[in-house]
């Protein structure tokens, strides 16, 4: 019996020191932790536009004075909802799947009714996952799936990125 509990002592040594190889290994910040849609970080960006069936449908700038709407008109624009539509730039990404361009219509990717534009880095929507309930999105040619909360910034329009009261 005493042989026993030993063992199993050495076993458990065994797989701690070899969970703490993995949690201290090269190039991995947390193990486990999901890569993020894009490499831009949502600081480093100076333009925004949104593209509603092909069209631009609100066009927003960084400026001296802080973010600014510039299309369809211009004016001020909520720095707090611009920050939470650049979120989309380090949600995770669920799942990546290598797809010909030529599948994307089976994705709702051939030709998305909502692109986001940002840095001039096209990021667009397709439809959804019948399973998962999650979106499909097409960046630098990576369909990868995220999380559907997103959606609702982009079809606001510029009306829903203008400050309260103005």
């Amino acid at each position: 019996m005493r042989r026993l509990g030993g063992i199993n002592l050495g076993l458990a040594l065994v797989a701690a020191l070899l969970a703490l190889v993995a949690w201290l290994e090269p190039g991995l910040d947390h193990p486990g932790e999901l890569p993020s849609l894009t490499a831009i970080t949502p600081g480093s960006v100076s333009s925004i536009r949104v593209f509603q069936s092909g069209k631009v449908s609100m066009a927003l700038e960084l400026t001296q004075d802080g973010w600014r709407l510039t299309a369809p008109h211009a004016g001020s624009a909520d720095a707090e909802r611009v920050r939470q539509l650049l979120g989309i730039l380090q949600t995770p990404s669920l799942r990546e799947l290598a797809v010909a361009p030529e599948r994307y219509a089976a994705f709702g990717l051939d030709a998305p009714e909502l692109v986001l534009e940002v840095n001039g880095l096209p990021i667009a929507f397709g439809g959804l996952d019948p399973v998962s309930s999650q979106r499909y999105v097409l960046v630098e040619g990576t369909v990868h799936l995220i999380g559907d909360g997103f959606r609702h910034h982009l079809l606001a329009g510029p009306e829903g990125f203008r400050p309260s009261g103005r």
